[in-house]
């Protein structure tokens, strides 16, 4: 980190952003520890899955039909990463990414997740796998290969879940500060991702139920570690010269709930099919101070961008999207995010999303009401 001033922005895939208001009912302290945050519960997403959620987060970008890939070159010309790096700051993505490096530096998962020691012993591992597989009978290929994985790579338990924990945990551990330009770090982690396997003592477990507590016991490790991050910043003297921002690209599919609200009634809680639509936000500009503040303002996912922009002081704003900084409670607002149908939800190799399959819903009401949402053609929101 920059001695000077730090954007660091935090992507945990698929975090359901009403399971974090449990998390804050079930411990108040986080109110403390998000110190200086705002948590935005009234944000719709873009898209119900990570391939078409990253243009709107990386360049304000909607998906609208068309190649994908197009719409990856084009944000990739015209990118948040692109914004700081003119500023002058040093700019890198950490983790995930798809369809190319977004940013001018990308840092490889397997580095950043697993730390360097346990990467080459994986990889290691990994070969001597395929060494055995060669050497022995085909007939025991599928005793050496079980579900993907090669027997001796399994004497290191491993999965992405986990892996970006304590890829996380390691970021906070070795995070150092530097007389060196301001830094701008994205981290795009899969802790929060399916499937459900970290249990209470965050640690991996392969035998866990997939349900809605056992995924909000996952998620809650996820916090645990990011406050981790936080505690650096605070003891580095960062803190107050450092915008933060923690978010995800997408909810989930959750059972639904046992009650319908959380916060004595500030967040009403989904599940099913319109949980997909609704992502975490949380940012804490430089300078902010005190307890949580949860705000009702109309976000969505598409004001990433422009909310960087007006934090951190280092562009104009783009076009499409505002800062929800400034975005005032209680304004009526179109949201726009899309669908697509179910055999579409493996993109990958695919280009494009044929216009029938594809699904726009325009809708201007709070997330509260999203279920009564419609699309451009008149159909319902709510589980078919």
């Amino acid at each position: 980190f920059s001695s000077q001033r730090n954007i660091l922005i935090v992507l945990m895939d698929q975090f359901q952003g009403d399971i974090f208001a449990e998390l804050l009912e079930e411990d108040r302290a986080l109110f403390q520890g998000f110190d200086g945050f705002s948590y935005f519960p009234n944000i719709t997403g873009v898209a119900p899955q990570t391939h078409l959620a990253m243009p709107a987060i990386y360049s304000a970008r909607l998906y609208q039909g068309g190649s994908i890939r197009e719409l990856y070159a084009e944000s990739y010309r015209d990118s948040v990463f692109l914004d700081a790096q003119r500023a002058g700051y040093s700019t890198a993505l950490y983790g995930h990414h798809a369809l190319g490096c977004p940013a001018p530096t990308c840092v490889d998962q397997s580095l950043l997740l697993k730390g360097l020691a346990e990467s080459i012993l994986a990889s290691y591992l990994g070969l001597m796998d395929y060494g055995l597989m060669r050497i022995s009978p085909t007939s025991l290929h599928p005793s050496i290969f079980r579900s993907g994985v090669g027997m001796l790579k399994q004497l290191t338990p491993s999965h992405f879940t986990i892996d970006s924990l304590r890829g996380l945990e390691s970021f906070a551990a070795r995070a150092q500060v530097g007389e060196v330009p301001p830094t701008f770090k994205f981290l795009h982690l899969l802790n929060t991702h399916p499937p459900i396997n970290i249990n209470e003592g965050c640690r991996l477990d392969e035998k866990r139920r997939q349900t809605r507590e056992n995924y909000k016991i996952q998620a809650r490790c996820g916090i645990k570690v990011f406050l981790d991050v936080l505690g650096f910043l605070e003891r580095s003297s960062l803190y107050d010269r450092s915008l933060v921002m923690l978010l995800s690209d997408h909810g989930a599919t959750l059972t639904a709930p046992s009650r319908p609200y959380a916060l004595d009634g500030a967040v009403k809680l989904q599940g099913g099919r319109v949980g997909q639509f609704l992502p975490l936000l949380l940012v804490k500009p430089p300078g902010s101070r005190g307890p949580l503040k949860i705000s009702q303002a109309p976000a969505s996912l598409i004001d990433v961008r422009a909310t960087i922009c007006e934090a951190a002081e280092i562009c104009d704003p783009p076009t499409v999207g505002v800062s929800v900084l400034s975005l005032a409670e209680g304004v009526t607002r179109e949201r726009t995010f899309i669908d697509y149908r179910l055999f579409w939800r493996d993109l990958s190799g695919r280009d494009e999303v044929p216009a029938v399959d594809l699904q726009r819903f325009v809708t201007s009401v709070s997330v509260r009401d999203l279920g009564t949402a419609t699309d451009v053609e008149g159909r319902g929101m709510k589980d078919k």
